[in-house]
């Protein structure tokens, strides 16, 4: 469960937010995937992908523990739908290559 899930809505989108949980449960956006997008959404993200990825957790729950992570470190000091930008950011950056959700 996201810790503040509430917040990031106000600071992605509700409905973006749904969107990116539904692709990491139908597995288009799968571990390797969060590996590319951890690092450019902060390192603490990242640090937070690498110590729950040990394969004890489902990758949502995975994904859940770095978009709190991510709204701790980065999104709180966002104004409401600023966040959206900077997720569409990440997910077209070449590394990551999600231009298509």
């Amino acid at each position: 469960m996201m810790e503040n899930r509430k917040e990031v809505d106000k600071k992605i989108g509700e409905q973006f937010v749904d969107l990116l949980l539904e692709d990491v449960r139908s597995g288009d956006i799968d571990i390797d995937v969060m590996k590319k997008m951890a690092r450019p959404m902060h390192p603490h993200v990242n640090g937070v992908l690498n110590a729950k990825n040990k394969g004890f957790l489902q990758p949502l729950d995975v994904f859940l523990y770095m978009i709190d992570k991510w709204f701790q470190t980065v999104l709180y000091d966002l104004e409401d739908g600023e966040g959206f930008g900077k997720l569409i950011s990440i997910l077209e950056d070449k590394n990551v290559g999600l231009r298509d959700l």
